[in-house]
């Protein structure tokens, strides 16, 4: 790749304008560029690259833009970085030492494959950039400046949610390697991943905690939604029970809607996503039969909320 090149590629993933120092600090700290002698990018230098590269680039100043014919006719600003990509980035930072930390590296290349697996983007703005070791090791530079425990400088263009997400875990390690991990499992499966891109996302979705991510969630969804277990879990319980009521409130649709509601119920998988593996099978007795009402509250605090707990919550009032 050549300086050039990579001024692009470090403008196009931080999305914003950038001094020449920040551009060269940039690219000494993700060895995008190196030179020929291994010594540091200056500020100089992209100061006389830019200014060569009039055609690519906009000055003002120290500050450096692209000019829109450098971007392709239908390529757009990569998505914000979700919280299943940052919970498998932030795993990989606690996994490698600092100076490991660079596009070259095998597991930020391994990372940056999996993360163009998660079934979470719709679309794929551009796939040979997308998510690639470039952007990985950038994300990991972002975690160096959030790091209180890390004595150098990293990358201080990081967002809120990168910020949050890092304080979630950072005394508790050994859950994020396990919500990594079980992310990991889920798009290791490439005909379960498929489905997932299938699931729509729920209209209230931004509103839920699930400290899982949105893969995992998914993948709950997707368990719920199995039209053959989920007629015989009504089977079974209507031949038990002689009607279809709400375990945890008791509503019964053909109670109230005569038969317009008949046959009518929700299941809801009660394993906890904590637990929730992609190549597990799922039985009728993971299945809870729910109004849609209570069954929305169960998906609001899908980590900690049970079936009983909510009955109780119930009962109280």
């Amino acid at each position: 790749m050549k300086l050039h090149e990579a001024i692009i590629e470090v403008l196009e993933n931080i999305g914003t304008p950038m001094t020449t120092s920040e551009i060269a600090n940039e690219l000494n700290k993700t060895k995008l560029y190196r030179k020929k002698d291994d010594s540091e990018i200056t500020s100089f230098q992209i100061h006389g690259r830019t200014r060569n590269y009039s055609n690519l680039f906009i000055r003002n100043g120290s500050m450096v833009s692209l000019k829109n014919s450098t971007t392709k006719k239908n390529s757009k600003r990569p998505p914000k970085w979700h919280r299943d990509e940052l919970i498998l980035a932030l795993n990989l930072y606690h996994s490698i030492e600092a100076r490991e930390m660079d596009s070259k590296n095998s597991k930020v290349i391994e990372v940056s494959e999996i993360l163009n697996k998660l079934p979470i983007h719709k679309e794929r703005i551009d796939n040979v950039k997308f998510r690639n070791p470039n952007g990985v090791s950038m994300k990991l530079n972002n975690f160096k400046a959030i790091d209180p425990d890390y004595d150098g400088k990293g990358m201080d263009r990081y967002s809120k949610l990168d910020k949050e997400v890092f304080f979630e875990f950072h005394n508790n390690i050994d859950e994020l390697k396990r919500i990594s991990e079980q992310i990991k499992t889920t798009v290791s499966d490439k005909e379960l991943t498929k489905y997932l891109y299938q699931i729509g996302d729920d209209d209230e979705e931004e509103l839920l905690k699930v400290k899982e991510g949105k893969v995992i969630y998914k993948l709950h969804k997707h368990r719920e939604r199995n039209p053959k277990l989920n007629k015989k879990k009504k089977d079974n319980y209507l031949k038990k029970h002689g009607k279809l009521d709400c375990e945890v409130c008791g509503f019964d649709f053909y109670k109230v809607y005569g038969e317009l509601g008949k046959g009518f119920m929700e299941c809801h998988h009660k394993i906890p996503l904590s637990e929730i593996e992609g190549e597990s099978i799922t039985t009728i007795k993971d299945l809870a039969l729910v109004c849609a009402n209570c069954h929305r509250m169960l998906h609001r605090e899908l980590d900690t909320l049970s079936v009983g707990e909510l009955k109780k919550i119930i009962k109280k009032r």
